[in-house]
């Protein structure tokens, strides 16, 4: 039994009602109204150099009438459509290529994937048969919080947090039952995600729905037979989102195996283990389990970069008061070693969405029927903070012990134990990746649609007075924390 729903048997029109696509809009318009004009794009460090040049790379080559395949100005020329995050097939980045100039194009699809992730979020509450209202914040929660919206600056994961929200959207219909078209739809979502250069969106997509089912199944007690049937549908929609990416695919494959970025000599998985063992050099095999149990060698280069952007566990505060830690560029944790390298500013979703999902979780009815999402919120935080593992969580509490001060936030070998770890040594491919923060898209999303769930209990008398405790409860913690990083 699913806990999706669909009110008396009737599906919702897709286009969201017009208080959702009101709300939407105005926020959108409000945001960015005045950065989708002229050939500007969004710029913060190292992205304003990338994505414009490879869209324009892009432009030039389909208006010769030129497959994109390569860049002749990038290391004495280069694969470009191989480079996924080009995103050379996307269609609606070429269309924009093709159409705009190439700062309005990067913007155009930037602040057009936030609203598409936005109506992604509204669609699951309404499935979920919440109002109008409180579907609009959702998408509102979700595509406008810290970790979402600061992917202005990266156009391929915009894509991929908009086509995350509508995997997940489909993917939760197909638990409702068998559908051509759900399965239609969860399998291009899929696939755009990919074709848009962010993979590692539709991976996470695949986990959570994997989470959310199986939290869903677990409460309700799905037959085994119900959830074999799940499983084959969502196998079924991956599948075909392979062969719908597969010129992607292939290409990127190819470049991945000529270059040296995402190679270690020593495995990162199990799933690379019998590779080492088939090495010709003594020194190689021995070694086959060093850089799993966080013993790696210097030469282990990629290693080094899959527990980069990791969330430090104190950034939860963000959620009651956003940038405690100071600007972006020059955040004063970093230099007092309480986090790593930077993702996101903060994580924040808002104080009524955060109420609301509090809300929410405090009515026990209400919080029982919100446990798979309350258990995505829990995998995506703790798969978020990456390096920070039980290993690195032992050594930072010993090391804070003894000598009294803050360490540095993270070391090699302390995300063993950890849920990127685990994920990163078991799951096949998932080694390719890097930047736990990037699950923070899944937590937001997690909170966005209980959130939802808060504001319709919200219409209430009794709800009502709930959400103005829980408002002022935020209020008082984000003043005693806001002092507190202050001082």
């Amino acid at each position: 039994m699913s806990h999706f729903r669909r009110d008396n048997g009737r599906r919702s029109k897709l286009s969201p009602p017009g208080v959702v696509a009101v709300a939407l809009g105005l926020a959108a318009l409000l945001a960015f109204g005045d950065a989708v004009t002229g050939d500007r794009v969004f710029a913060w460090r190292d992205a304003v150099h990338t994505f414009p040049g490879l869209v324009e790379l892009i432009r030039a080559e389909w208006v010769a009438g030129r497959i994109p395949l390569w860049n002749p100005l990038l290391n004495n020329g280069q694969p470009l459509a191989g480079m996924n995050i080009a995103g050379a097939f996307y269609l609606p980045q070429v269309v924009a290529a093709v159409l705009l100039p190439t700062g309005a194009a990067v913007t155009v699809v930037v602040v057009g994937h936030l609203l598409l992730a936005a109506a992604g979020a509204a669609r699951i509450a309404l499935d979920a048969g919440r109002t109008p209202a409180a579907a609009a914040v959702a998408g509102l929660a979700y595509a406008f919080c810290g970790s979402v919206v600061f992917q202005v600056y990266h156009p391929n994961i915009a894509a991929g947090v908009a086509w995350l929200a509508w995997a997940v959207c489909f993917g939760l219909r197909l638990g409702a039952g068998c559908s051509v078209r759900d399965c239609l739809g969860l399998a291009v979502s899929l696939a755009c995600a990919v074709l848009a250069g962010d993979p590692q969106a539709a991976y996470l997509a695949g986990i959570v729905l994997v989470v959310w089912h199986a939290a869903a199944a677990v409460s309700s007690g799905m037959r085994i037979r119900a959830a074999a049937a799940l499983a084959a549908r969502l196998a079924v929609a991956a599948t075909l989102a392979a062969a719908l990416a597969w010129p992607q695919i292939a290409v990127t494959s190819e470049f991945m195996a000529s270059t040296t970025r995402y190679a270690d000599a020593y495995p990162v998985s199990v799933w690379d283990v019998p590779r080492c063992l088939r090495d010709p050099d003594p020194a190689v095999r021995s070694r086959w389990a060093d850089v799993i149990l966080g013993r790696a060698p210097p030469e282990s280069s990629f290693y080094s970069q899959i527990y980069r952007f990791s969330l430090a566990p104190w950034r939860v505060l963000d959620l009651v008061s956003p940038a405690l830690a100071g600007p972006l560029a020059a955040r004063w944790t970093t230099a007092v070693g309480l986090e790593g390298d930077v993702w996101v500013a903060t994580i924040y979703s808002g104080a009524v969405p955060l109420a609301s999902c509090l809300l929410a979780l405090g009515i026990p009815g209400l919080r029982k029927a919100l446990g798979p999402w309350l258990m995505v919120a829990g995998v995506a935080f703790a798969a978020s903070l990456g390096g920070f593992g039980a290993a690195g969580l032992m050594r930072y509490l010993t090391d804070v012990a003894a000598t009294g001060r803050v360490t540095d936030y993270y070391r090699p070998g302390d995300e063993v134990g950890g849920v990127a770890w685990l994920l990163t040594t078991f799951l096949p491919g998932y080694a390719g990746f890097r930047s736990p923060g990037k699950w923070l898209s899944c937590l937001a999303l997690a909170v966005a649609e209980m959130a939802a769930c808060g504001v319709d209990a919200a219409a209430s008398a009794g709800g009502r007075r709930g959400l103005r405790a829980g408002l002022a409860g935020i209020a008082v913690a984000a003043a005693v924390v806001t002092t507190a990083a202050a001082l």
